[in-house]
């Protein structure tokens, strides 16, 4: 008899919703948000970005900051990372 506890083979699926229209959800998801009720003209805003599992980052982005000209702001893009 061994000391090692016993293993077992675990399997995980993770959903992976598919959206069909990206650019049009990311104006409807930042429409919600009412920014132009926060965000002054001229206001400099930052716009974080990790890559790593997000599928179309660079038509996210490009839609919020589209999104944030459209209010007269200035965005820039900061990198971000997650737990490394």
């Amino acid at each position: 008899m061994s000391n090692y506890p016993e293993i077992f083979r675990v399997r995980q699926h993770f959903e992976a919703p598919r959206i069909d229209d990206v650019p049009g959800e990311v104006a409807a998801q930042l429409a919600r948000l009412n920014l132009r009720e926060r965000i002054q003209p001229g206001q400099t805003v930052a716009v974080t970005a990790g890559s790593r599992g997000i599928a179309n980052i660079a038509v996210i982005i490009k839609g919020i900051v589209d999104h944030l000209k459209s209010l007269d702001a200035q965005p820039f893009i900061v990198p971000a990372m997650g737990s490394h």
